[in-house]
This record gives structure tokens, C-alpha cells and sequence, in this order.
């Protein structure tokens, strides 16, 4: 039985990234979100604030795409590699 999520090292960023594996599916992100993370990490002033605000956006973000994999799950589809 696959672990439940494995996490892609190394992470090769390309147009769209594998960064884990949830139940044997592949999760991509799209390298708008590397670049996203570094500007939120740079603008403001308040490091905690910054943190909070990347923390939040990432969890978003995983929450999307996870709904996007249980729709995959549902209706059967292989994952592409």
C-alpha cells in the first residue's frame, strides 16, 4: 500500500511542478506560485504578518488542488507522468 502523501524531492520547477503525491496521485502547481511565495515573503515589513498571509495562501491553494484530486479519484482517472 502507497504512503498517503509523499513529498517530490528534488522539486524541478518547470511550467507545472509535481510537489507530492496524495494516494499515488501526482499534485502539480504551476511556477506562478514559487514566484507568488517569494514576493510574499519580500513585502512587508512585518515577517509574522508575511508568514501568516504565505501560510494561508499555500493552505488555500492545497485545499484546491485537493479538490481537485478527489473529483480525479471519483471519476477514475489515471494520472498522467
Amino acid at each position: 500500500m502507497p504512503k498517503f502523501v509523499r513529498i517530490a524531492t528534488p522539486i524541478a520547477v518547470k511550467k507545472l511542478t509535481c510537489v507530492m503525491q496524495i494516494r499515488g496521485t501526482d499534485v502539480f502547481v504551476h511556477w506562478s506560485v514559487f514566484l507568488i511565495a517569494i514576493m510574499l515573503s519580500n513585502a512587508v515589513r512585518h515577517t509574522l504578518v508575511t508568514r501568516i498571509a504565505l501560510i494561508a495562501y499555500l493552505s488555500g491553494l492545497l485545499i484546491h488542488e485537493a479538490g481537485h484530486l478527489i473529483a480525479a479519484q471519483s471519476k477514475n482517472c489515471k494520472s498522467r507522468v
